[in-house]
């Protein structure tokens, strides 16, 4: 049960615990000033530790790194493609022009 505090990204799991009570006291203190009319504006002071969940997205550069890498590499053998393409095509029409020469030829030898 308690594997999220023990794995290796354990920081972020009670980073996102911590947001999850702040939003859960947010949502009691708009419930109590609602009914009651009391002040609870020390609560509000919580609200920019919100803002800091954008730096979980911190996480994600060096995938976006790794992406562009592999994109890069892919468009670098853009032209090795094309070039190895056309070498296949050529290769395919040589043997197509054979093969229905070798066909003419043998229906013209062989008429039935």
């Amino acid at each position: 049960r308690l594997f999220l505090f023990w794995c290796a990204e354990w920081r972020w799991n009670v980073f996102d615990a911590l947001m999850a009570i702040l939003s859960a006291l947010s949502a009691v203190n708009s419930l109590l000033e609602s009914v009651n009319g009391t002040n609870m504006s020390f609560l509000r002071s919580f609200r920019f530790i919100k803002v800091s969940r954008i730096l979980r997205g911190l996480r994600v550069i060096s995938f976006v790194r790794q992406l562009r890498i592999m994109v890069s590499s892919i468009v670098g053998s853009a032209m090795a493609l094309v070039w190895s393409l056309l070498v296949l095509l050529i290769v395919e029409v040589v043997f197509s022009i054979l093969f229905v020469q070798l066909v003419t030829s043998y229906v013209a030898v062989n008429p039935d």
